[in-house]
């Protein structure tokens, strides 16, 4: 009897990703299941993308701009054309930081990520890893297979996990698609494998 060692992320009401479009020079899929890109998971990626604590460093910034003026005006009137500058900046600062997520997504749109424009069908997602590659497949594409020694990096929450290979080349992974012990996993790895790279 062969050996199983491939996980998926198979649930009840949920078929199991097909594999077969997966080269086998690609090694052998250790974690594979499809999924729909909504608008939701849209968004939740926008989240993931970028720089861990972007939000939070902007509000930061917003603060101290605020308070830097605060200090201005306390001991200089004649600083008044200068706090006035500091007003525009604190006001450029927080609308930045409030829209980032739209800014995010919009370049997810602008990257060919945008989930709005999709139709049932053409949502479907089939994401694979094998220990050197992680190959997602778009419903009536080729599969794309990306070397996970060109992973940029990898963010993940309880829910999602983004892997970012640059230039635009993503990968998700919701943890609902995949079950919980290989999303566990699955993060595992790509956390690890910039290292490995």
């Amino acid at each position: 009897m062969p050996k199983k060692s491939k996980q998926t992320g198979r649930t009840a009401g949920q078929e199991q990703a097909p594999q077969a479009r997966v080269d086998p020079s690609l090694g052998e899929v250790l974690y594979s299941s499809s999924f729909s890109y909504t608008p939701s998971l849209e968004d939740d990626a926008a989240r993931l993308l970028g720089p861990e604590h972007a939000e939070a460093a902007l509000n930061v910034c917003g603060g101290l701009i605020c308070a830097l003026i605060v200090v201005m005006l306390t001991f200089d009137r004649g600083l008044l054309p200068l706090a006035i500058a500091g007003v525009v900046l604190f006001v450029a600062v927080m609308a930045v930081s409030n829209r980032l997520v739209r800014i995010k997504r919009r370049w997810l749109d602008s990257h060919g990520h945008n989930a709005a424009a999709l139709d049932e069908e053409a949502s479907r997602r089939c994401v694979s890893v094998t220990s050197t590659h992680v190959i997602v497949e778009a419903a009536g594409a080729e599969p794309v297979a990306y070397p996970l020694s060109e992973l940029r990096r990898a963010r993940h929450t309880e829910d999602l996990c983004l892997a970012d290979f640059g230039r635009g080349r993503l990968a998700l992974f919701p943890r609902k698609a995949f079950g919980l012990a290989a999303y566990t996993s699955i993060c595992k790895l790509l956390s690890e494998g910039p290292a490995q790279g």
